[in-house]
């Protein structure tokens, strides 16, 4: 099959200890730098496997891309795991109370009206952004908020209450993984560095079919 074969066997290979650096990564909650090295072996083998013996520098390259990719998407899906951990977490405890459910109406209310060009008497040193609790709103918009709530009735204020927590939750989720996006450069460290070079060597010594000349 030559080197779309090494392609089949490397992506394979790399697919494997993308998950082993993941599953190790999340259930150990440590990061075992040999590892990646072991990977590196896993892709080079992989490709080695795939091209059934016409291995070669190209193949070497080939093998050692397929490790970094997996080293880094291991490295990645562990993070992502690991904060769709915290996220279904934090997201269980998301309850919301009715008073929640008419200040969240409140603030929408609050848009309309601003929409709607109407005028909003706020009491003295307060803000949109700053409302916490019903007296903090102007008097006219949190009776209407009280009105619209009591017209809609038992079933319609869960089903209210129940969409805003499903909002609420993919919010939380969104900021979660967002937060792990953005810490991800910064859970390479030196030893990353050094394993990942001894994988990259590696996966192109045997994917290239030169892991016994030395």
């Amino acid at each position: 099959m030559g080197f779309m074969g090494g392609i089949i066997g490397g992506v394979l290979a790399g697919v494997i200890g993308a998950v082993i650096w993941a599953f190790i990564a999340y259930y150990a909650n440590v990061e075992i730098g040999w590892i990646a090295w072991i990977i590196g072996g896993l892709g080079g083998v992989g490709v080695a496997i795939g091209c059934r013996g016409e291995t070669g520098t190209e193949t070497g390259a080939l093998a050692a891309i397929i490790a970094l990719v997996s080293i880094c998407g291991g490295k990645f899906a562990a993070i992502h795991m690991d904060a769709q951990a915290v996220s279904t977490t934090m997201a269980a405890s998301v309850r919301l109370s009715d008073e929640d459910a008419k200040l969240y109406m409140a603030g929408q209310l609050v848009t309309e009206y601003e929409g709607a060009g109407k005028t909003l008497t706020w009491p003295k040193d307060m803000t949109a952004d700053a409302a916490e609790t019903p007296a903090d709103y102007p008097k006219d918009l949190w009776k209407d908020v009280e009105t619209r709530w009591a017209a809609m009735g038992g079933a319609d204020q869960a089903s209210y209450r129940a969409r805003i927590e499903a909002r609420m939750k993919a919010d939380l989720r969104e900021m979660v993984h967002g937060m792990a996006n953005a810490d991800y450069k910064s859970t390479f460290g030196f030893l990353d560095v050094v394993f990942f070079l001894l994988a990259l060597v590696t996966a192109f010594k045997v994917g290239g079919g030169m892991a016994g000349g030395d």
